[in-house]
């Protein structure tokens, strides 16, 4: 008869125990100071309890992110149809302002005053830049006159080819 028969466990016990002091092991809890460990920690029940509250808490916070990030998403939504209104070119034309796309994060956001006929042929003899804010993201971008140019002629040219009409004859016989 073996050790831990004579203490009353079985084969199936013993190794159930082995395995539970192993998985303690794992997690850095000494068997001798279990006793310690529960009353540092308290109950199973109590545990689960703090955990609860905790689940909760982070539910809350999870929550209020979740109404920021829809609330910043209408703030951003508005803040592209206002881009988009400036976009137009009658709006170009009339106040004098074009919005460019932003170099650091791609998005039309960066607001140019534009410079009269006379300003702008100099500054391409000069090879000035214009520099202008992201709206968006903050950042700064800086614009040569031929980038402004196109940003205008994006505005006003067709964005695809026109359909081309094939060449007919008048009289389809003769085109034979």
């Amino acid at each position: 008869m073996d050790d831990y028969e004579a203490l009353g466990f079985s084969a199936k016990e013993v190794q159930r125990l082995s395995e539970w002091r192993k998985s303690l092991g794992a997690m850095e809890i000494d068997l001798d100071k279990l006793g310690d460990y529960i009353k540092k920690r308290g109950s199973l029940e109590r545990q689960l309890e703090e955990l609860r509250k905790e689940v909760k808490k982070e539910e809350m916070v999870v929550k209020s992110l979740k109404s920021n990030h829809l609330h910043l998403w209408e703030q951003r939504s508005s803040l592209q149809e206002e881009v988009s209104r400036l976009s137009r070119p009658s709006y170009v034309l009339k106040e004098g302002w074009v919005i460019l796309p932003c170099w650091a994060c791609g998005i039309d956001g960066v607001s140019m005053k534009l410079s009269g006929l006379e300003a702008t042929e100099e500054a391409i003899r000069k090879g000035l830049r214009s520099q202008g804010r992201c709206i968006f993201c903050g950042g700064w971008s800086s614009y040569i006159p031929w980038d402004i140019a196109w940003a205008i002629a994006r505005l006003v040219l067709p964005t695809t080819s026109f359909p081309r009409k094939p060449i007919t004859h008048a009289n389809s016989e003769t085109a034979k």
